[in-house]
């Protein structure tokens, strides 16, 4: 129980560290790197925050545990170092962090069947002899995607989604779309699935049930949700001419007119729907984006091992220092008291309580009274 909520508390910190970096980099460049980059590494926070990388730093510290007592420094040391909790206060900390977990659990998943249901009944097959499937095609075959995608429509007025971990699924409106916009729809939707964007959101969704109590990964949720937009817009602009990237943004432009303005489910967010207020920045990215320089491209990879580092010491240092009490308690065998008083031993006694001195000989227990009026040793009640 114990070792869970050190985990998950470790785990909290290293994602929060590495978001909070990253997020306040964002800020000061103003948004003026790629949207992959800034995706990618709002992913890597998430994987922080899944992944508990700050064990890989333990093993070679256990490894030589095993072949080397805990002297007396050592004790001292780790007291004053450590955050010492109760069992019981444990087993409190462990009850409201699982009731927070089921409750989360139990809203995304009444969320989850709600809003399927409710999808799944609107959605119609598409015939086979459509053209949007020659259309689907020839965007696979463009991005040498060998996979079965399907195809669906949705009788409700709904945005373009994909949907379908197992089973990848484009649903589109039963509006007309004209073909060359259909084409830009379907290389959105396909870019989704091949950056696997539907797992990194379900993670997402697992990530909050698992740090529910932490404000950070509900914004890191949307930073996710935004960039992951954002990026799929610049793989689509990027080779393209000004034309085309105009052509893009009415195409979407085109999508918030006839779709309305709500998602059927959380899980499946409409690609081509957004708010007013972040529509004209998404507008102006299609139109501006351009390739990284090289110079920035590997300052960038040397911030992500500075992040990383940052991120795995400042866990590796909170799992390492918040134990339980008995584990003090522990130490203090009487084993401890046999080898703590040697002449030329290598460890020192700390302290003692007058009931020790059965523990001892006459002239040890001397030599420790000795001490005791030489401050060396402290006498406890």
């Amino acid at each position: 129980m114990h070792a869970w909520i050190n985990s998950v508390v470790a785990l909290s910190v290293a994602g929060s560290s590495m978001f909070i970096l990253y997020y306040g980099m964002t800020v000061i460049s103003r948004e003026a790197l790629t949207a992959r980059w800034y995706y990618w590494n709002r992913k890597l926070a998430l994987f922080f925050f899944l992944v508990p990388v700050f064990l890989l730093l333990n093993v070679p510290l256990l490894l030589k545990k095993n072949h080397q007592p805990i002297e007396g420094e050592q004790l001292l040391f780790v007291q004053q170092n450590t955050v010492w909790l109760t069992e019981n206060f444990v087993q409190i900390l462990f009850i409201i962090w699982l009731v927070g977990a089921i409750v989360a659990s139990g809203w995304f998943l009444f969320m989850y069947q709600s809003g399927y249901r409710k999808l799944y009944r609107n959605l119609i097959p598409v015939p086979k002899d459509h053209e949007v499937w020659k259309i689907l095609a020839q965007q696979q075959r463009n991005m040498k995607l060998k996979n079965r995608i399907r195809l669906t429509y949705c009788q409700e007025n709904i945005s373009p989604i994909l949907i379908g971990l197992f089973k990848p699924t484009i649903v589109l409106p039963m509006y007309e779309i004209p073909n060359d916009e259909l084409a830009l729809i379907l290389k959105h939707e396909l870019i989704h699935y091949k950056k696997k964007d539907l797992w990194v959101k379900r993670l997402g969704i697992f990530a909050i049930i698992l740090h529910w109590y932490n404000p950070l990964i509900y914004l890191l949720q949307k930073e996710l949700t935004k960039w992951c937009e954002l990026s799929c817009d610049e793989y689509v602009v990027m080779p393209m001419s000004l034309s085309e990237r105009k052509k893009y943004a009415e195409t979407i432009l085109n999508m918030m007119q006839r779709a309305q303005r709500h998602s059927l489910s959380p899980f499946s967010a409409p690609f081509f729907t957004t708010g007013k207020m972040k529509l004209k920045k998404r507008l102006q990215r299609m139109l501006t984006d351009k390739k990284v320089s090289r110079p920035i491209g590997m300052l960038s990879i040397v911030i992500l091992f500075i992040f990383s580092g940052v991120s795995i010491v400042s866990s590796e240092y909170t799992h390492n220092n918040i134990s339980p009490i008995e584990e003090e308690v522990l130490t203090l065998t009487e084993e401890s008291f046999d080898t703590s008083i040697e002449e030329e031993g290598h460890s020192e006694l700390m302290s003692v309580k007058l009931s020790d001195e059965s523990k001892f000989s006459k002239e040890e227990w001397k030599k420790i009274l000795k001490k005791i009026e030489r401050n060396e040793i402290i006498l406890e009640e």
